[in-house]
């Protein structure tokens, strides 16, 4: 317990040698960032809304970069790095207990450059040197602590967090969790810095074990009420009782939101890796002061004349005024798609100097709110279901579409499943040898591609691999994408696409990058893209400079190339090493073009052949009511009219018909009126389509199929 504690002293000893090379402190930050690690930005505003790299730092910004509520891994990540770039004796930490630590929106103790006083820096600098050699909570002094905390960005609480990270064994930290703690014993909050030695001194006094343990109590025992209505009809925003669910909570006692991270929802993962949701309309200014939706209409119609005031009054006022903490949001993608959902766990503020991603393109999106999402992953909304145009609206209890809402991410469910090769054989008709042939190919080179006739059930056997590899049945680890003609490297890689009314353009990643992304923040878990009829889309155009990243030799940050689009030589992306990809591609295809040569030397291609000579195919089929004598005639039928089609010059194997058509997914009622139509309806016309000139050829091979 407490192992972090000699490596945090470590950082801190050295950190005052560096007040004078704070350029290096913040090229240690950029070097993390572009290894995927969340970390505080680097990224400064200048007069006249210009943007430029950060040029100073203090060190309390430093320590809270790598202590926001963005996760242990990226906490390790950048320990790890620290220490191997510093040289440190203390070994990474095993666990974090009784660290405070900052909201992702707070961990700059300064504000923008052109609002940051030339003395800013160098008194935090001046008073972590001046506190760090302290062994008594008396020898502080409270004058120097009181200028920094007349800083602008400066709070008591993200000042002594700082002054808890760097000597642990010292100071208690004024963070909310504590204070709730000292104020149910009676010890009242500190204010400035004599109060806050006061209330050092009497917690030292009154708690002997020192301040990680009281930290560490004062987490454990911070448990969260359920939100209760008051008298007015609106509720006191107190946290809330959370369950650790896949599945949003549905009780009466939360409202329920619908919110878009931006035009194709590009700020998502900004967002989802960040905690916290924003909207616009930055000119309206901080809406704490409008408690009513009169107010908040007026204020629209004074500072934005040209919008539609009552719409967007409703919706700000909305975002201000009532939402509270433990309310769930939907966060959408267009109008018929979810990208995630997540608790609300702090009440709304307004940041002018706020803005979403580092992007000078980017809008400014100053009315936050803190959310923790709890699931990042897209799911298609049923057929029919339509979601409001709107940014930000609510969806009101007992309303069909709530349920649908509800109900989109219950069937993934929160628990992972174990998935060994059993489970995969009885689910696919090849022998286990085979089985392992592929999963060896899946390891060794990383990307495989899964090329057959239609039918032999290549989608579905690439989505069972991603769970053999894997070893459980995690959908958070999977992704299937499908190309077609018009995919291109802005959708799958990175590129710039129009924002709000069109007028600004914002540089977006793609669905690749964020996947990658994503599985950097989980290095030691394998994570799997599945990319369906890989061979539709220009691979050449569509890959770009992934033809060099996926190799597996070429993996990881030490091979990072500049994308495209990317804004500086420093802005770097590389494929992790826990990245695998799987291709399907259906050679029977004569619409598509031969797979680019370069592309092929990357991956493994495996050939899928029809499995109705297998005993499980055999059984599957009786499984589901076929007869036997049915079962029988189906096997012999196929692989018969599949040794003819093999044996034509022009055809070949990669025209086969697989046993896809003939797998029912529910009990079979008429067994033979389901054969006969199967045969009339899918497998005559492909007959027909391969021997369009050679109809007889056609008709005696169609002749083979019927029914005696």
């Amino acid at each position: 317990m407490f192992s972090w504690k000699p490596l945090y002293i470590e950082i801190a000893d050295r950190l005052p040698e560096f007040e004078s090379k704070q350029a290096d402190l913040i090229g240690l930050l950029k070097d993390l960032a572009n290894e995927g690690v969340l970390v505080s930005k680097v990224l400064d505003e200048f007069e006249n809304g210009r943007k430029g790299e950060l040029r100073e730092i203090d060190p309390f910004t430093f320590f809270a970069s790598f202590n926001r509520k963005t996760g242990d891994q990226h906490r390790i990540a950048a320990l790890t790095h620290i220490k191997k770039e510093w040289r440190l004796n203390a070994d990474v930490p095993k666990d974090f207990e009784g660290i405070p630590f900052v909201q992702p929106l707070s961990s700059w103790l300064m504000p923008f450059a052109f609002k940051r006083k030339a003395e800013h820096v160098s008194t935090l600098w001046k008073y972590f040197k001046h506190f760090l050699p302290l062994k008594s909570v008396e020898d502080l002094d409270t004058e120097q602590m009181d200028k920094c905390l007349a800083l602008n960005k400066v709070g008591l609480a993200t000042l002594t967090m700082g002054m808890f990270w760097a000597r642990p064994d010292v100071w208690f930290a004024a963070d909310g969790k504590n204070i709730a703690i000292a104020e149910s014993w009676g010890i009242l909050r500190p204010e400035n810095g004599e109060t806050f030695v006061a209330w050092n001194q009497e917690l030292h006094a009154r708690f002997p074990d020192g301040p990680c343990q009281f930290s560490a109590d004062a987490h454990l025992n911070s448990l969260p009420p359920k939100p209760t209505p008051t008298g007015s009809g609106r509720r006191e925003k107190n946290r809330v009782d959370i369950r650790s669910s896949d599945q949003p909570p549905s009780d009466a006692g939360r409202r329920y939101w619908l919110i878009a991270p931006g035009e194709s929802a590009y700020q998502w993962d900004e967002w989802a890796a960040a905690s916290y949701a924003a909207i616009g309309w930055g000119d309206v200014g901080d809406l704490t002061d409008c408690p009513t939706k009169n107010e908040t209409v007026e204020r629209v119609t004074e500072t934005c004349p040209n919008a539609g005031k009552h719409a967007v009054g409703n919706m700000l006022w909305n975002f201000s005024q009532n939402v509270a903490v433990g309310d769930v949001l939907f966060a959408k993608v267009g109008n018929h798609k979810l990208c995630g959902w997540g608790i609300v766990t702090g009440a709304y503020r307004y940041d002018d100097e706020f803005n979403v991603g580092e992007d000078e393109t980017w809008e400014n999106y100053p009315h936050l709110l803190e959310v923790d999402w709890r699931v990042n992953r897209e799911v298609d909304l049923p057929d029919g279901v339509t979601l409001p145009i709107r940014t930000f609206t609510e969806r009101t209890h007992g309303s069909e579409q709530l349920q649908v809402l509800l109900d989109a991410y219950a069937e993934l469910g929160d628990q992972t499943t174990q998935y060994t090769s059993e489970m995969a054989l009885s689910d696919l008709f090849m022998e286990s040898s085979t089985l392992d042939r592929i999963m060896a190919q899946l390891r060794r080179k990383k990307n495989v591609v899964l090329q057959g006739a239609p039918g032999t059930g290549k989608t579905f056997i690439a989505m069972r691999l991603a769970y053999l590899l894997m070893k459980e049945i995690d959908a958070k680890r999977v992704r299937m994408v499908q190309f077609h003609q018009s995919t291109s490297y802005e959708d799958f890689i990175q590129g710039y696409k129009p924002m709000g009314s069109g007028e600004k353009f914002a540089l977006v990643d793609g669905a690749f990058v964020r996947f990658c992304k994503a599985a950097m923040q989980n290095p030691d878990q394998p994570y799997v893209y599945i990319i369906d009829e890989i061979n539709r889309g220009n691979l050449s155009k569509v890959f770009g400079e992934l033809m060099m990243l996926i190799e597996p030799d070429k993996r990881g940050s030490k091979h990072a190339l500049s994308l495209a689009y990317s804004r500086s030589a420093d802005e770097q992306f590389s494929v992790p090493p826990n990245v695998h990809l799987i291709g399907t591609m259906n050679t029977a295809d004569r619409s598509l073009s031969i797979v680019d040569y370069a592309l092929r030397r990357r991956f493994a291609f495996i050939s899928m052949t029809p499995g109705f000579g297998t005993s499980t195919f055999k059984e599957a089929l009786q499984g589901q009511g076929i007869p036997q004598f049915l079962a029988t005639k189906v096997c012999s039928a196929m692989s018969s009219l599949n040794q003819s089609i093999s044996a034509e010059p022009t055809l070949g194997n990669g025209y086969c018909i697989g046993h896809s058509f003939f797998t029912p997914t529910e009990p079979v009622a008429e067994p033979e009126q389901w054969y006969q139509d199967i045969v009339d309806y899918e497998i005559c016309p492909l007959l027909e389509e391969y021997f369009y000139d050679d109809p007889s050829r056609a008709a005696a091979l169609m002749e083979g199929l019927k029914l005696q």
